[in-house]
């Protein structure tokens, strides 16, 4: 699935950033510093869109050798920023989530004995360990992900990731938490105007096709009057 396009370079966004917080010489942050603040901001806006729109970035990922008894660590097996497993899947089988709650951990080895179904996986912390547990056939996983840290994007001529016509609620957002060192000034109104551009946002990413409003991220259908 192709991640949204910018016409914003890093340097677009630094600079517009400064004006708006009434730095532009850099002297109250150091560019250094802003670049650092700024990829808090573009991390947890990007969190929050992906937890609006969970596939608004997909990655497929196939995976050749699992660590014994049958796991992968997030951190080193994945490719890209981790955000959210969207399924896992081995020999055609798609595996389910299962609480750490409903296993049992033996040293290195995870037991689920009682829970219903043969496949299954499960997170401890870092690690994904898939029921029952198999190193030699090969995986694929698809997750969700934060794209490259603002701080670690290429060089300043490199456009960001982000929704195209919707870079206002970073740079908006970006310069209100500047404001904010030692109340320099109020950031009131850069902070209004990041809401209101968030809320043009949620609602874009959220309906990117004609149909009604579908509820998700919601296990049982009683949570949502059904019986």
């Amino acid at each position: 699935m192709p991640i949204p396009d910018s016409l914003y370079t890093k340097a677009n966004v630094r600079t517009l950033v400064s004006e708006l917080a009434d730095d532009p010489d850099h002297v109250a942050w150091t560019a250094a510093n802003k670049d650092l603040i700024i990829s808090l901001v573009y991390d947890t806006l990007w969190s929050r869109m992906l937890e609006l729109s969970p596939n608004l970035t997909s990655a497929r990922q196939d995976l050749t050798s699992l660590t014994s008894p049958g796991y992968f660590t997030i951190s080193t097996g994945l490719d890209n920023r981790f955000q959210r497993i969207h399924t896992i899947t081995r020999n055609s089988q798609v595996y389910s989530p299962v609480s750490v709650k409903d296993v049992v951990i033996q040293g290195d080895v995870v037991k689920a004995e009682d829970v219903r179904g043969s496949y299954h996986y499960v997170l401890l912390g870092d690690q994904v360990h898939l029921l029952p547990y198999n190193t030699t056939d090969d995986v694929e996983v698809r997750y969700s992900y934060k794209p490259t840290r603002f701080t670690d994007i290429a060089s300043d001529a490199t456009v960001i990731t982000w929704p195209d016509g919707h870079e206002e609620v970073l740079i908006y957002a970006a310069a209100a938490r500047l404001l904010m060192r030692g109340d320099r000034e109020d950031a009131t109104q850069l902070s209004t105007i990041a809401d209101l551009a968030w809320r043009e946002l949620s609602s874009a990413i959220q309906h990117q096709q004609l149909g009604p409003i579908m509820p998700h991220h919601m296990n049982q259908p009683s949570a949502w009057g059904a019986e």
